[in-house]
């Protein structure tokens, strides 16, 4: 079981939670309001082939939400997404062009509108793939330097100036990072940062 949340274009908070088990249906829900702590029910959303192991979320620009689940077969990574803003009708889950990660993944949001999905496999590589413009087509994986020591889980975040950054935990939790050298551009390679602990192995 694996959680991640996303905010609407009216503020709410979507919350999405999938599950590894093929014939058992993924879940959602969201708050009332903005701000709110009342839910509402839970709806069911159907798995992809083989089930999702890790999911992701974010918000595109025009303020619909793209989910992603990694996992099934042969490294899958698939994507559904809102067909309008704050509306609870959405696509069919797609494959998101070929192998990639299967193990763990995080989405961002570029400064421009575009959106980042980063991820790991099974064997520790480190991939990324982007939309080619914000809101659209996705390009195709790029597996970028791993950490030397495997990566098993990432996430990612937009810098106040607009840069992306990932923080990744090794096998063993060491912590790592690495960010964009600006705004929607290239990529700086793997940094340690001084926390390593049980806790984060995974």
């Amino acid at each position: 079981m694996s959680i991640a949340v996303a905010r609407g274009g009216d503020g709410r908070l979507l919350v999405y939670g999938g599950t590894d088990q093929e014939f058992r249906d993924s879940f959602r829900w969201w708050q009332s309001a903005p701000g709110s702590a009342i839910w509402s029910s839970y709806s069911g959303f159907a798995n992809p082939s083989g089930g999702v192991g890790s999911v992701a979320a974010e918000t595109n620009g025009d303020g619909r939400i793209d989910l992603f689940g990694t996992g099934g077969d042969h490294n899958q990574t698939w994507i559904g997404w809102q067909t309008a803003p704050d509306d609870d009708t959405w696509s069919h889950w797609s494959w998101l062009n070929g192998s990639g990660p299967g193990l763990s993944a995080a989405a961002a949001r570029n400064q421009d509108g575009r959106l980042d999905l980063v991820g790991s496999n099974g064997y520790g590589h480190f991939w990324i793939n982007w939309q080619t413009e914000a809101g659209q087509a996705w390009a195709n994986w790029t597996r970028l330097t791993d950490t030397g020591t495997g990566v098993a889980s990432v996430a990612a975040d937009a810098n106040a100036d607009g840069r992306l950054q990932v923080v990744a935990v090794d096998w063993s939790g060491k912590v790592y990072q690495r960010r964009q050298h600006n705004p929607g551009g290239g990529w700086s390679g793997w940094t340690s940062v001084d926390l390593t602990t049980d806790a984060l192995r995974p």
